[in-house]
């Protein structure tokens, strides 16, 4: 800082991987209290989950007149009289004792929040969510199986919605249409995001949600340099992977991470088990495996070879003074 090497006197080094893995066991042991914590006091909880240091929850709010006072919540009437006159909203009242009770947890932590009220969203990670009523009006278009729910299905009633959401400072600019890439990267680029965009929205919000989400990001390829017609078939191969799973209200429209956390650390943990098998360097020639390789062996390979075609030319300016 300002020139000057400073010794850190406590806490763990930015970008040591023993450091994240402390803090993951911090927050997983922080919010088993917490939850613990609140459930002690009566706090209804549907939704408590955390990503990281990033917590998420809908409860229901106390009533005014509530405060903490270090170890358990208390009802006052005389501190519901000023709360009244104070004009502080329950909502906020919450969120402030749920802040009280997580910094009372550990002396090292001290916690933010923001709340949503009167159906204006809050950003929590890639969506904005907010409580309010399901806006969901009939399928998308006619015919096949088109996404969107039916009115029938969608009640009406008060729910947790939520959008995509992307930082403002964040960069509209992704792959650009004259870049070197390979085509069927550009394309399955863009579907993905057009999908991420799609499965973090609510299926209960409404059709014109879905068509303004869908247009900010055509709008992003369009300044990128895509056609029209690259953009609507982009769009036609994600309606054909979409449809089997945009209307399900099981859990599967996003599977959760703990579904395939065993095979992920397995795969991590045990690297790559194709060590041992040959590489093909060309026609005839396979490099590793066993000595003595038959010549009926040698023709599979040949066969086996593929026939590479060029997808990109790359143009390599000289380097002066190079060889």
């Amino acid at each position: 800082w300002k020139r000057e090497l400073h010794r850190q006197k406590s806490g763990g080094p930015v970008g040591l991987r023993a450091t994240g893995t402390c803090a993951k066991i911090v927050m997983d042991k922080w919010i088993e209290l917490f939850r613990k914590k609140l459930e002690d006091n009566g706090v209804k909880i549907f939704i408590l989950t955390k990503y990281v240091d990033d917590v998420f929850i809908v409860a229901k709010n106390f009533q005014l007149g509530s405060y903490w006072n270090g170890t358990e919540v208390i009802h006052s009437k005389s501190i519901g009289v000023r709360h009244r006159k104070s004009g502080i909203t329950r909502s906020k009242l919450t969120l402030d004792i749920f802040k009280q009770v997580a910094d009372s947890l550990f002396d090292f932590l001290r916690f933010t929040g923001e709340v949503s009220e009167d159906g204006e969203p809050i950003a929590c990670l890639d969506s904005q969510v907010w409580a309010g009523r399901q806006e969901s009006d009939g399928e998308w278009f006619t015919g096949g199986k088109a996404p969107g729910l039916g009115a029938a299905e969608g009640r009406g009633g008060v729910s947790c919605l939520y959008t995509f959401y992307k930082k403002p400072m964040a960069s509209k600019y992704g792959i650009l249409s004259r870049s070197a890439v390979p085509e069927n990267c550009k394309v399955s680029t863009a579907v993905s995001e057009y999908r991420r965009r799609w499965k973090n929205t609510s299926p209960w919000c409404s059709k014109e949600t879905f068509e303004e989400i869908t247009q900010e990001y055509s709008d992003d390829l369009a300044a990128m340099g895509y056609s029209v017609t690259w953009r609507y078939n982009a769009i036609m191969a994600l309606l054909q992977g979409y449809e089997g799973y945009g209307n399900a209200m099981d859990g599967t429209r996003n599977r959760p991470g703990h579904s395939t956390s065993t095979a992920r650390r397995s795969k991590k943990l045990a690297g790559k088990t194709s060590w041992f098998k040959g590489k093909k360097t060309g026609p005839g020639n396979i490099s590793g495996g066993a000595k003595g390789v038959s010549q009926k062996n040698q023709e599979t390979a040949r066969k086996d070879v593929q026939e590479f075609t060029v997808e990109t030319a790359i143009f390599v300016p000289h380097t002066p003074k190079g060889e």
